[in-house]
């Protein structure tokens, strides 16, 4: 009967797929000119996520530089950042500014992502510093 009953579970357990909950996207992702438009029309803190060096390299003017992939990247954010004022965020290509986007945003923060990244802005011929 133990017998049985260790099969069932077993079989049980290798059949059941465990379905892992994705966290909900509660960020918005922006296209260049969409980007754009909301950095001139809302109150944004505009933040770089790529490494220090690609930031002094070039970078939006009136960015600050918080690296995603550092790890004391929340609490740096957490200390400079309001929660009350939405968060604009922007990498390279727009895979690192999607993590940090996700990460702000489970932290309370208001996030827009620019989907594309700081390549498509250097594209379009939009300001930098």
């Amino acid at each position: 009967m133990k017998a049985t009953f260790f099969c069932l579970l077993v079989l049980l357990l290798v059949t059941c797929k465990v379905r892992q909950v994705e966290p909900k996207q509660s960020f918005t992702s922006y296209s260049v000119a969409g980007f754009d438009s909301i950095l001139h029309r809302e109150k944004v803190q505009l933040v770089d996520v790529r490494t220090e060096p690609e930031y002094k390299e070039k970078a939006m003017r009136g960015a600050v530089n918080i690296d995603v992939k550092d790890s004391t990247f929340i609490n740096k954010a957490d200390s400079l950042l309001d929660k009350t004022i939405p968060v604009a965020v922007y990498c390279k290509g727009g895979i690192r500014s999607k993590k940090a986007a996700e990460k702000l945003s489970v932290r309370g923060y208001k996030v827009y992502n620019l989907a594309e990244g700081f390549d498509a802005w250097l594209k379009e011929g939009m300001p930098v510093k």
